[in-house]
């Protein structure tokens, strides 16, 4: 019998990951290629490889390879280089592939400067990986074969486009054909699982993969398979279910989907969590999907996308959102119904000026969303609109690359080959030091608004007095230019802007030497790190908040009432969330409990004089400070409550 092929197909896993998923890309390129009659009988695929280590090691374990196809994407891309590098050094002979986003389209330079790849795939790959294979057997006849950069003797050559495939069940299926069972069997791994029920974006925004490359009409697998592959991993226990679909939401059926899901999870058990992309422009049937899902404890949240609130900016990234009156109804909605939301923001979009992105915070924390609000660095992803020259130079882009970040992790671990990331510090629209007041701006979202630290101070300007939820970010930054005597408030702006120049200079660390001792070694957050400092020791940064609200306020020529500002310090202070703290009866002049509620719906809020007894309830107990640090703040922001419980006790008449 004829020895076949030996083929190995990799897919590292991100730097630091704590979660191992199934390997959907290479999983997909082993089932469709083994799927086929003419490659099984020619080639084995021995491994799919996704454990990070030594590019040495790794390139070790490869014995006698024939083929070897890599998956690059911006979290694996240096490991995975480095490995077919010292894979072609110890077996010259082995053909090497690599595929994946990070894939050029434009393939010379890329292959001038990996001399070891052999060849490049462009966009989807399992139909482009079974033809490269089986031309290899037959004639060999390799510029016919479409979506393909390699060399010859005439130089480097890219074949024609390929057309995307129009029926995704052609493609076979690695949960149903006992790919992943192998994989499942073999490592032990307690997988979560990526996954997709379509392909293909009708959205085209500048800095997203999927809307340079897959912007078409959307195409489907059907029902039927989707039913068994959910129907395998709760089978298999697979705890979490990622959908990488760029719109989930955007057909009826997604609802169906999500049924099905929900009563796997009622006989089953599994899946634990859904994760997904919801449909850009929320509708109804988003909120339908996710009210199901969240009845079944499935969905943690649901993301309400912005990106900018600045019409140039959308024009810039081809981007249209739904309106802002649309997107506060949303909103409302949601928390009436007890399903968390979140909205994106990016910073360092074309076009965004200092003023617009602040802008985009006030209008979003106005909306009503005061606890998940997610801004992200804009990142430069390969083969997207962004990426382009011309798209650089129009917009005056400028970039730093960096190494992708693994919070919480201990600061001596050291990756075996750090992965590294393109994102964006300035642009003609928001010079670098405009940039670097954005991100104090973001910090001062995280610590005083998400957190809490400030957030009833927030509110009472905001609903009693009419300023907008960043006046008092950006009255602070005016203080510190100023040189006014804020000196714990500024102590945090100096560790802010520490952490922007680090980055600046192509590196992550944070001052953490404030810490409690147990508490140093991680990688911590900037804005993690003065929350846990506030939380610790509270009263002086409440004190300074309370000064720079009535500076705030006699800047625009408001009457100071200080018995107020004393009332909302005191209340303020209890209702931080703490490492150790008691239950307390706290008595007040006015009803503050009345017009929180009224405030953090966006109402207009008179407040009443009237004495008031609000008893004040710790929300959870921790044994110590790295307790608090571990459950409330790393594995806690998104999901646990930052303000102490409270109701009011007793009221009279003044």
């Amino acid at each position: 019998m004829q020895t076949r092929r030996r083929v190995y197909l990799a897919q590292y896993a991100s730097p630091g990951r704590r979660t191992q998923f199934l390997p959907l890309a290479i999983g997909m390129l082993a089932a469709h290629a083994k799927g086929n009659d003419e490659f099984d009988q020619a080639y084995e695929i021995v491994d799919l490889l996704i454990d990070r280590d030594e590019p040495a090691t790794l390139a070790a374990a490869f014995e006698r390879p024939d083929i070897i196809g890599f998956s690059l994407y911006m979290w694996n891309q240096r490991l995975s280089l480095a490995v077919a590098q010292e894979v072609k050094r110890l077996h010259p002979n082995a053909t090497i592939i690599a595929g994946g986003p990070s894939v050029p389209v434009a393939a010379e330079g890329f292959l001038i400067q990996h001399p070891y790849l052999d060849f490049l795939v462009h966009g989807e790959g399992e139909v482009a990986f079974l033809d490269l294979c089986l031309e290899r057997l037959r004639r060999n006849v390799l510029d016919k074969v479409p979506g393909l950069s390699f060399r010859c003797s005439n130089g480097i050559v890219t074949t024609a486009p390929r057309q995307r495939v129009k029926s995704l069940d052609e493609l076979c299926s690695p949960f149903l054909d006992g790919t992943f069972d192998e994989l499942l069997n073999r490592t032990g791994y307690s997988f979560s699982a990526i996954w997709e029920t379509n392909r293909g974006c009708p959205f085209g925004c500048a800095f997203c993969y999927w809307g340079a490359n897959l912007r078409a009409r959307v195409t489907r697998y059907s029902d039927d398979r989707l039913k068994r592959e959910l129907e395998w991993m709760a089978n298999r226990r697979i705890t979490a279910i990622y959908a990488a679909d760029a719109n989930f939401g955007i057909s009826d059926r997604d609802y169906e989907i999500a049924h099905i899901m929900a009563e796997l999870k009622r006989k089953t058990g599994y899946p634990k969590t859904f994760l997904t992309n919801y449909l850009k422009n929320s509708n109804d049937r988003v909120f339908r999907i996710a009210s199901l899902l969240h009845k079944e404890h499935l969905c943690q949240e649901v993301t309400l996308s912005l990106q900018s609130v600045d019409p140039r900016v959308l024009s810039n990234i081809n981007r249209s959102n739904i309106k802002l009156s649309t997107f506060r109804q949303l909103g409302a909605r949601y928390r009436e119904a007890g399903i968390p939301t979140c909205t994106e923001l990016i910073l360092g979009l074309p076009g965004e000026t200092l003023q617009s992105f602040v802008a985009g915070l006030d209008e979003t924390v106005l909306a009503g969303e005061h606890d998940n609000i997610y801004v992200y660095l804009c990142r430069i992803l390969p083969n997207t609109e962004m990426a382009e020259l011309a798209h650089r130079r129009q917009f005056g882009i400028r970039t730093i690359t960096v190494p992708v970040v693994n919070w919480h992790e201990p600061l001596g671990h050291c990756d075996p080959l750090p992965e590294a990331e393109e994102i964006v510090v300035a642009t003609d629209a928001m010079p670098h030091v405009d940039w670097c007041r954005a991100r104090r701006h973001v910090w001062f979202m995280d610590v005083f608004i998400l957190m809490k630290v400030g957030y009833i101070f927030m509110l009472y300007l905001v609903a009693r007095h009419g300023l907008k939820p960043f006046d008092l970010s950006v009255d602070l930054q005016e203080h510190i230019k100023a040189g006014s005597l804020f000196p714990v408030l500024a102590r945090e702006i100096v560790r802010v802007d520490d952490h922007s120049a680090s980055a600046a200079a192509s590196g992550v660390e944070v001052n953490d030497q404030d810490l409690p001792t147990q508490l140093r070694g991680l990688r911590w957050p900037v804005e993690e790190v003065s929350f846990l400092l506030f939380s610790i020791s509270p009263e002086a940064v409440i004190a300074e908040l309370r000064e720079l609200a009535a500076c705030s306020l006699r800047k625009r020529r408001i009457a100071v009432d200080e018995e107020i500002l004393d009332e909302l310090a005191l209340l303020q202070t209890a209702l931080i969330v703490k490492p150790k703290d008691n239950e307390r009866l706290l008595e007040f002049a006015h009803d503050w409990q009345a017009f929180m509620c009224r405030a953090k719906v966006g109402k207009a809020s008179e407040l009443v004089e009237r004495r008031t007894a609000i008893r004040v309830k710790p929300r959870a107990e921790f044994r110590n400070i790295q307790e608090f640090a571990i459950r409330q703040v790393w594995l806690g922001r998104g999901r646990r409550p930052f303000l102490q419980d409270f109701d009011r006790v007793t009221h009279a008449t003044a």
